[in-house]
């Protein structure tokens, strides 16, 4: 598991980076050459972003039922009320739509102890700050967003492997 996530990490990253930007009179386009160079001739590096999503896909299914009765409050009714219906329809849709990829107890049998868990997150956290040497803000902050989201994500899993 750590393998896998690590690695995804390190490519998600790297989709995110400046070298994966060309940017050209204030426009930034995507380099389709380096992607080929980094990830997309890798299948195993494909492999590894598929687990990594899987990993995302399995913690919003485990956390459907909080998210469904979430008070989301903007300020604007209206806002509230499309932020509610594009949950709905995203959770109803992975619930019913997507297999469980993994079991958590059998995947986080090589993470089960606190420190091992720690050591882990402390590694994710380590590439949030990688992101801040990235040129782009657009790139940093997505890049920033996606793993806070993985971080939540194996929280979430996690917390649910002490609740099993």
């Amino acid at each position: 598991f750590f393998f896998k996530q690590k690695t995804a990490y390190e490519i998600s990253a790297c989709l995110v980076g400046s070298e994966m930007c060309i940017r050209d009179r204030g426009r930034t386009y995507p380099n389709i050459q380096m992607f080929f160079e980094k990830v997309g001739n890798h299948p195993d590096r494909i492999l590894n972003l598929y687990f990594a999503y899987s990993v995302l896909l399995r913690a919003l299914n485990r956390a459907a039922d909080y998210l469904k009765i979430f008070d989301y409050t903007t300020g604007d009714f209206q806002e509230d009320q499309q932020t509610r219906v594009m949950v709905s329809t995203l959770l109803n849709h992975t619930l019913s739509e997507s297999t469980v990829p993994f079991i958590e107890s059998a995947l986080f049998q090589d993470i089960t102890t606190d420190t091992k868990r720690r050591t882990f997150m402390q590694y994710v956290l380590n590439i949030t700050r990688i992101m801040d040497c990235v040129e782009c803000e657009k790139c940093k902050v997505y890049g920033k967003m996606q793993t806070f989201a993985i971080r939540t994500a194996i929280k979430i899993l996690f917390l649910s492997l002490i609740h099993i």
